[in-house]
């Protein structure tokens, strides 16, 4: 989480200069799209982490199943939002698309892995 927290917001302050030099100014507008993006990179290093766990012993359809919720969450926003809102709406639904896989992967850890144990030690920070 921490590794994920640091590459947001590198990307988030560097957006603009990240897209400079990758496209040039043509395509400015397109860094606060990367910024809302930076947003959903912790978000996926702990849905990888939380989810990593899922593909042991028979969890795997759990895992699967909720893929394909969040997937059908995203493809139902994007058809419905980018006709209007265009690249922004659609950057805002892959955040929204990442919290729901990361809460729905706490949630199938937590029902049929680790119970109440999945939520133990999260917030000590141990450094050796």
């Amino acid at each position: 989480l921490i590794i994920g927290v640091v590459f947001a917001l590198f990307i988030f302050v560097f957006s603009e200069l990240i897209v400079q030099i990758f496209f040039g100014s043509d395509y400015s507008q397109t860094s606060t799209y990367l910024m809302i993006l930076a947003l959903a990179i912790p978000l996926r290093f702990l849905s990888s982490s939380v989810g990593a766990v899922l593909i042991t012993q028979t969890y795997m359809k759990k895992k699967v199943s909720y893929m394909f919720i969040v997937a059908l969450f995203n493809i139902t926003l994007n058809i419905i939002f980018i006709p209007q809102y265009g690249a922004f709406s659609a950057a805002l639904s892959t955040l929204l698309s990442e919290f729901l896989l990361m809460l729905l992967f706490l949630y199938g850890v937590s029902k049929y892995v680790f119970g109440n144990d999945t939520w133990k030690n999260w917030f000590k920070f141990k450094i050796n």
